[in-house]
């Protein structure tokens, strides 16, 4: 019998992934306890759409809470670009890590400072497995051609 295989899939939705991202992690963790297999995650990173990279978070001593989101380079890419083409702004990272002190444990601002990524999806996926979310898990990324490329045709009216 062939090993089981836990999907499930999420856009990247935030450098700190929302709660729904983290109980899927959970769920698929519980499952894999229970029967065993592969976890594999789809990181829909082919999505476009800013609205779903905003991170919220609470101030730890005023507890207001703050919307913050990736700023890139231009309106174009803000708009239409696929979250694993848009590249970040110049200084984003720097500016939002000296706001994070507000609102995050010490220790993860490192983290957050210490990541090299270039575009909104590998800084999500980035920081994710800086977070230790991804252990373990294997990642399958839709603008990955490959994964396209294996792809059985579909027969019918699927269109």
């Amino acid at each position: 019998m062939a090993e089981s295989v836990i999907c499930f899939g999420q856009q990247p939705c935030g450098f700190f992934p929302k709660r729904f991202l983290v109980a899927k992690l959970e769920t698929a963790r519980t499952l894999q306890r229970e029967v065993g297999g592969q976890i594999v995650f789809f990181y829909h990173d082919s999505d476009s759409d800013d609205r779903e990279t905003i991170t919220v978070l609470r101030d730890l001593q005023t507890k207001v809470v703050e919307r913050i989101n990736f700023l890139v380079k231009n309106k174009v890419q803000k708009k239409y670009t696929p979250l694993y083409l848009k590249q970040l702004a110049h200084g984003w990272q720097a500016e939002t890590a000296r706001r994070l002190r507000r609102f995050v444990d010490v220790d993860t601002v490192p983290l957050f400072a210490g990541v090299t990524a270039t575009t909104v999806a590998d800084f999500c996926l980035e920081m994710y497995r800086g977070l230790g979310l991804l252990d373990g898990v294997t990642v399958v990324r839709s603008s990955d051609a490959s994964v396209r490329g294996r792809a059985s045709e579909l027969s019918g009216e699927y269109y």
